[in-house]
């Protein structure tokens, strides 16, 4: 979940630990509704995080109409866009299921703030994938990250930590080059 607020009492994750085997290749589907000035930072981030993985994670992208209060196959991540937050708390929200044992997600569900501006969408999609590949949120304030449990602005990339992080996961390459 990123948050508004660097409070943890806000923020929580959800998943279903049911082990199931390890997806590498995720189709990410945006739903048709996203208008495409929000698409391109979602797109954007997800990118980074192939480029993170060195490509032991890749996504294929395609855009559909779906019910959001459903549970997406084994192997996708929906994506969309939803008013904000009434109790003003989260401005985006990942549930996945179906991790394996290496807490590799097999599907998720995400849901940005749709009020958002493009670079704060950039941001919250960045971290919410973060969510979707398995990361939890960073408690280290020594140690920047897009996976903090409330967005900060970190760049255009997963940062030095971040990227060590889930390649412990995903067995890549856990050297940077930042």
């Amino acid at each position: 979940m990123s948050c508004v607020l660097p409070t943890h009492e806000n923020c929580e994750l959800i998943s279903d630990p049911t082990p199931i085997g390890s997806i590498e290749k995720y189709q990410i589907v945006i739903h048709d509704t996203v208008p495409a000035d929000k698409v391109a930072g979602i797109t954007m981030a997800a990118m980074q995080w192939v480029k993170t993985t060195n490509g032991r994670v890749t996504y294929e992208i395609d855009f559909a109409h779906f019910d959001v209060t459903k549970i997406p196959p084994v192997g996708q991540v929906w994506v969309y866009l939803t008013t904000p937050d009434p109790n003003g708390k989260a401005i985006g929200m990942t549930t996945w299921w179906n991790a394996d044992l290496r807490g590799h997600p097999g599907r998720s569900r995400i849901w940005i703030d749709s009020t958002l501006s493009e670079h704060m969408n950039f941001l919250v999609a960045l971290h919410e994938f973060g969510h979707s590949l398995g990361l939890p949120h960073s408690d280290d304030a020594n140690e920047p990250s897009i996976m903090i449990h409330y967005i900060t602005d970190v760049g255009n990339s997963p940062t030095c930590y971040d990227h060590k992080e889930i390649c412990k996961m995903w067995n890549c390459n856990l050297d940077c080059d930042q």
